[in-house]
Parts: C-alpha cells; sequence; structure tokens
C-alpha cells in the first residue's frame, strides 16, 4: 500500500468522467433491476429464490405492528450502514465499492419479484410494471440503498487500481456536503416509509 497522496483530492477533481456518477449509478441500477426482472419472469422458475433473501431469516413472524415495524427498520438501516456506506471506504478504479453492493442488491430484488420469491408471495408471479414496483416497499429500501452510497461517495480513503490486483493507493476523503446529508436524511425517511408499508402489506396479506 502506498502512502496518502496529497494531490488525490484536487486528481479526483480534475479527471472525473463526464457522465456524474449518480447519473451513472441511477441507469445502472435500473438497467440491472428491470433486466433481472425480466430474466427471472421469463425463464426462472415461480418460487426459486424464496426463502433466499437476508431478510427471510429474520425471526420477525411472531412481533406485533409497532416492533416488527422497528425491527425491520433497524436492519434496513445496518445494511445500509455496512454495505452502502462503509464499503465506500473504499475504490475500485474510482467507482465506490458501496455502489457495487447496492446494484447488486438490484438484481436480487428483480430476480425476486421475477420469480414472486417472497415469505408472502403474490397471488401470482408479476410481469415487470412500473405501477407495481411503485407498491412495494422494497424499491423504496432499496432507493436508499442507492442514495447513501451516492451521498456517501466522497468518504473514499483507499483506492485499488483493478477489481482482483492492482495498486492500491490512500486518498484523502473529502467532507459531505450540506446536500450530501440531506440526501442522507432522505434515504432514513425512505427506509422507515417503507418500513411502514411492508409491515401493513404483510399484515394484511398474512394477517398480524
Amino acid at each position: 500500500m502506498h502512502p496518502p497522496n496529497p494531490s488525490a483530492r484536487a486528481q479526483s477533481h480534475t479527471s472525473r468522467p463526464p457522465v456524474p456518477l449518480w447519473l451513472r449509478a441511477v441507469v445502472y441500477s435500473q438497467a440491472l433491476f428491470w433486466g433481472a426482472w425480466w430474466a427471472g419472469y421469463l425463464w426462472l422458475p415461480e418460487g426459486a429464490l424464496r426463502g433466499s433473501s437476508g431478510a427471510s431469516v429474520l425471526p420477525i413472524d411472531h412481533l406485533p405492528p409497532v416492533p416488527r415495524t422497528l425491527a425491520v427498520i433497524a436492519w434496513n438501516l445496518l445494511w445500509m450502514l455496512l454495505f452502502a456506506a462503509a464499503a465506500n471506504l473504499v475504490q475500485v478504479r474510482r467507482w465506490p465499492l458501496g455502489l457495487t453492493a447496492v446494484l447488486a442488491m438490484w438484481v436480487i430484488y428483480g430476480l425476486l419479484l421475477g420469480t414472486n420469491s417472497f415469505a408472502v408471495p403474490l397471488p401470482e408471479r408479476p410481469s415487470p410494471s412500473v405501477a407495481l414496483v411503485l407498491q412495494r416497499s422494497g424499491f423504496m429500501e432499496l432507493a436508499a440503498y442507492l442514495i447513501t452510497a451516492i451521498a456517501t461517495a466522497p468518504i473514499a480513503r483507499l483506492r485499488q487500481a483493478g477489481w482482483l490486483s492492482g495498486r492500491t493507493e490512500r486518498i484523502i476523503p473529502e467532507p459531505l456536503s450540506a446536500g450530501h446529508r440531506l440526501l442522507l436524511a432522505l434515504a432514513v425517511l425512505l427506509v422507515v416509509a417503507g418500513a411502514v408499508r411492508e409491515v401493513i402489506q404483510w399484515c394484511g396479506a398474512a394477517g398480524c
């Protein structure tokens, strides 16, 4: 590992790609999400991924609505902190590692929708639909993860030249601006709103 580069911050400003990071993150996430949904819907058997999501291991089925909501919020905040924010301490080729983790989550969620592999499945396998996805709490939660990964991109302290190998150097993190903090606040609000919606839908489908 190489020592911190005093000019790393200046270099990051002068060599930024023409397409902003947030725009690339949004475009990539939605392309992967919708592609995975179509792939799961067309080519995978229904229920093929049931029980494979991280949330499926939570022992919260017996909880009343309020504790269940708090448990879902805590779970999502933990994942958001670890995989969207803390992972951004590392960059690979100037790409925040947290964004890679979040993009993988979008793929998994698309496959879950396409195969109807939820703990409480929908009455029938859903075909890709904007109207449906806007009704699902998972979309709100993943939007929160994506916003968090975008907002915390400046905190990187290590940069590796390649995904599997290459030179690793320390870089100087940039302070989060007021805009970044507002994005993080929005992400937390989305997590809370998503948890409330999830528990309401869960109770409506399976009872509380």
